[in-house]
Parts: C-alpha cells; sequence; structure tokens
C-alpha cells in the first residue's frame, strides 16, 4: 500500500495500433540509418514507458528524451522514465531534458537550463493535442527546429489528435495552396476549388480529416524548403490511440541541399502531395482512404 500523501503516477501504456505505427516507422528508421551510414541520435517524447526507444533501439545510439510530467508532480514521471531506461540499459545513451518541448525548443534549454545538443538524425514528436493552436507555439517551435537542424538529413515523426482548434486558419491555409498551384498551373483553378469544397462540405469524418493533412503537409514542406531541404511527406496514418483517441501520424524525411543558395524545390509537388490516400489502420493492416476528389493534370 502506497504511503498516505503519496501520489501514484499512472504510467502511459501502449496500445496494438500504437504498435503497428512504430513497426512503419520502424521500415523509414532503418533506411534513415543506412542513409547515414550509422546509428541515429534521437530527439522527442518517448513518455517514461520508452516504447519507441524499445522499437528501434537498433537504430539508435544516443537518446535525447524530453519529459514535462504531471503539473502537479513533474519529478515522478521524469523519475520513472530514467528508472526505465536503467532497467532497459539505455541510461549510458540518455539525456534528459526536463519540461514542455516546445518551450524548451524555442528557448533552446529546459527548466534546469541544460541545452538542446543539436542535430538529430531522428525527431520524434508524439504530441498530446493538435499541431495547429491559436497561440502557434508549435508552430514556431518546429520552424525553430528545422533551422537548427540544419545542415543534417533527417526523419521527423509527428502524432497530433484529430480535434480542431483554429478552423479559420485551416481554411486560409487552403486558399494559400490554392493560389500558390495557380500561379503556375491557372488551369487547376476550378479542380483545386472543387477539391477543398469536397473537403469542407463533407459529414463524413474520415473526408474532413484531410483538411488537417493538407494543412500539416503544407506547413513542414514550406518549412523545410525554406530552410533548404528537400523534403518527401509520406501519407499520414490515421488509427484509434488509447481512451477511442482518434490520432495522425505524420512520416517526413528531410534532405539538406548544402549547394543551395535559395529556397529549394522538392521533387515531390504539392499537387503530389495533396493526390495522396490517407491510410487508415484496421486490425492490423493498412486502409486506404482517398481524397474526395481526383486532381487530374
Amino acid at each position: 500500500m502506497p504511503r498516505e500523501g503519496t501520489i501514484l503516477i499512472r504510467a502511459f501504456k501502449s496500445t496494438e495500433n500504437k504498435d503497428f505505427v512504430r513497426a512503419v516507422d520502424c521500415g523509414f528508421i532503418k533506411e534513415e540509418a543506412e542513409h547515414h551510414g550509422k546509428s541515429l541520435r534521437y530527439f522527442g517524447l518517448p513518455s517514461e514507458g520508452l516504447y519507441d526507444i524499445i522499437a528501434w533501439n537498433k537504430f539508435l545510439r544516443e537518446l535525447v528524451a524530453v519529459e514535462m510530467g504531471a503539473r502537479s508532480d513533474p519529478s515522478s514521471k521524469q523519475s520513472l522514465l530514467i528508472s526505465r531506461a536503467l532497467q532497459l540499459g539505455y541510461h549510458n545513451k540518455l539525456t534528459l531534458l526536463r519540461g514542455e518541448i516546445n518551450e524548451i525548443i524555442l528557448n533552446d534549454r529546459d527548466e534546469v537550463g541544460q541545452r538542446v545538443p543539436y542535430p538529430f538524425e531522428l525527431v520524434n514528436l508524439d504530441y498530446g493535442g493538435s499541431v495547429l493552436y491559436p497561440d502557434r507555439i508549435r508552430i514556431d517551435a518546429l520552424e525553430v527546429l528545422i533551422n537548427r537542424q540544419r545542415p543534417t538529413d533527417f526523419l521527423l515523426l509527428i502524432t497530433s489528435n484529430v480535434r480542431e482548434y483554429d478552423q479559420r486558419e485551416l481554411l486560409e491555409t487552403q486558399d494559400r495552396i490554392r493560389k500558390e498551384i495557380i500561379q503556375y498551373r491557372p488551369d487547376l483553378d476550378i479542380q483545386i476549388k472543387d477539391f477543398f469544397m469536397k473537403i469542407n462540405g463533407s459529414s463524413d469524418e474520415k473526408t474532413s480529416l484531410f483538411r488537417q493533412v493538407v494543412h500539416v503537409h503544407f506547413l513542414i514542406k514550406h518549412v523545410a524548403e525554406q530552410n533548404r531541404y528537400e523534403i518527401t511527406c509520406m501519407p499520414a496514418l490515421l488509427y484509434e490511440g488509447s481512451k477511442a483517441t482518434r490520432l495522425l501520424h505524420y512520416i517526413f524525411r528531410l534532405r539538406y541541399q548544402r549547394s543551395s543558395s535559395t529556397k529549394v524545390v522538392s521533387s515531390q509537388s504539392l499537387i503530389d502531395v495533396l493526390c495522396q490516400s490517407l491510410q487508415e489502420i484496421v486490425c492490423d493492416k493498412l486502409k486506404g482512404i482517398r481524397p474526395p476528389f481526383e486532381i487530374t493534370l
């Protein structure tokens, strides 16, 4: 029995779907290690259970984990993470940064003054909410992160909740995408308008998720290319997490173009990204969900 006054910390438990996502990621992580010719430096949010690290350990040489902990008792989950690392034998390659990850990135140091030891070949941002909030803190942090990663090639993983917190910005982003495309392909204007009209007007939850997927892909693609990275956006994965939470998982491969002096234009075009299917995890299989409107070139 716990002593009186002891705060019980409930450790995060993995799910079958999350394990499936990790298995998908593992294929890309293996390719990333082969690209670099060595195991990878990891930065991210593995939780106190270190499930990501366990799944990918053979491809990782150094771990920089971030843990904020519970507001009432932040040190408890941080201690659990360290204890877990000791149990698994990872402690010699683990650095723990304490605090909220976006604030750590923006301040370039954690709550006890430790600096973020850039660069990393693998970044895993397993968010508890959405990418897009009105305060834009996650957007600002992503911009800083990608800039400070230069000139290192890396794999970026992002997981977010499907809930929308800034519908107006999602719609305004769609208009920016349309304007960018029709600068070079004015003949596609009607098709692009129809594409977004079908997304915004759909009563089907899965179809409406393309709003967020398009926003996140456009966001990361833009920031990466501005920082002279060639980027490939993989199809997003839709799955159900713990407590029936609907989640979206994104995979991005970034390759720095050292000789470039301007914004990079990636081989994967914006239209290519719009035309991608959304992949849903159903019974340990991937089921494709096509966009609601096919753009023909």
